[in-house]
């Protein structure tokens, strides 16, 4: 008996729309690439600062440990909101949610980086 070899990248789009999990890829990959656009801008002590919670039908929640990286976020949207587009052409952010959550790290100088 032989069995030919299946390329896993191949099988996991199939196995998402048959299991319904499409929204919950998509705002885990959303929220991964948010990650990694905060993290090429304001380096990796950044992430403790800045945390995508979700993504869904349209709408990006993120918490943030103050109103300074609140405010650096809105500085930067138009940017996020541009490189997620190209990270993921599919699904585009129609509505921003920041809320300040003290109990995430607090950085020294939010603006040093």
């Amino acid at each position: 008996m032989s069995f030919d070899f299946v390329p896993l990248h191949s099988l996991l789009p199939k196995i998402i729309r048959k299991k319904e999990l499409e929204p919950q890829f998509t705002g885990a990959l959303m929220c991964h690439h948010f990650r990694k656009i905060v993290l090429d801008l304001w380096g990796e002590e950044a992430l403790s600062f800045v945390c995508p919670i979700s993504f869904k039908k349209g709408v990006l929640h993120v918490e943030v440990s103050t109103s300074a990286w609140a405010q650096q976020l809105e500085f930067k949207k138009r940017f996020l909101e541009e490189q997620l587009s190209v990270l993921c052409p599919s699904h585009a952010i129609q509505k921003w949610f920041i809320r300040i959550n003290s109990t995430l790290s607090r950085p020294q100088n939010p603006f040093s980086t």
